[in-house]
């Protein structure tokens, strides 16, 4: 089973002016804003670029056989008392363009440049550990912030 949490992404240009309805770009989502990259999927052998401005989320995965796939979504983070660290992927949007449902997730920084997740998968439950699971769910990545390039 393919991780649902990062099937397909699209890395496109977004906008970094927040809107009216978007929450302040403040704490661990300020913590969450730039370019990462993960090893995902049962066996870690799909890549994924997941690029976060504001609370939108752009994900571009490449399978295996060399497919690219991309899907985009929104992040919202909780505050206590659903977890100490939650968040879910919303607006989920499947490479297939039809809305996907919600992607409950824990997460932890292990320092600025790594972030440890745990997804339920899309419409699964919330984990309650970091810890992966037997049948696909819940499943278990870090992702690792991009290096920035220098300007010559």
């Amino acid at each position: 089973m393919r991780l649902l949490l990062l099937v397909p992404a699209v890395t496109i240009a977004l906008s970094a002016v927040a809107s009216a309805d978007e929450p302040p770009i403040d704490g661990d989502l300020a913590k969450f804003q730039g370019i990462w990259t993960a090893k995902v999927g049962p066996t870690k052998d799909i890549r994924a670029l997941i690029t976060i401005v504001g609370t939108r989320v752009s994900i571009k995965t490449t399978e295996p056989d060399c497919k690219i796939y991309e899907v985009t979504c929104e992040i919202r983070i909780h505050k206590r008392p659903i977890h100490p660290k939650a968040f879910d992927y919303v607006k989920y949007i499947k490479r297939d363009g039809q809305p996907g449902h919600d992607v409950p997730c824990i997460y932890e920084f292990i320092d600025d440049d790594s972030v440890r997740i745990c997804s339920g998968g899309s419409g699964g439950e919330r984990p309650t550990e970091f810890k992966e699971g037997d049948t696909g769910r819940p499943q278990l990545f870090t992702m690792k912030r991009q290096a920035k390039t220098k300007n010559p």
